[in-house]
């Protein structure tokens, strides 16, 4: 996968998994995730809007298993 190195020295893929369809099943939505991660992709949008913030706590739990976090990116607004 190609990466971005952003000005601020943050690199990320240069495709990302946009993150609002996920809906609020969490095995489903891990599932993807893991997907997205073996196809390195590290870029992960989502915001609070999305299913009230549920979308937000579930990217999060997902993503808190992977040991080098300092590899992924999470963008939120």
């Amino acid at each position: 996968m190609q990466k971005n190195i952003l000005k601020s020295g943050i690199e990320l893929s240069e495709i990302g998994l946009g993150c609002m369809s996920l809906g609020t099943a969490y095995d489903y939505a891990e599932s993807i995730i893991e997907r997205a991660i073996e196809h390195g992709i590290t870029y992960f949008d989502t915001a609070d809007i999305y299913d009230k913030g549920v979308n937000e706590e579930i990217v999060g739990k997902a993503l808190k298993k992977y040991q080098n976090r300092d590899d992924i990116v999470v963008g939120t607004k």
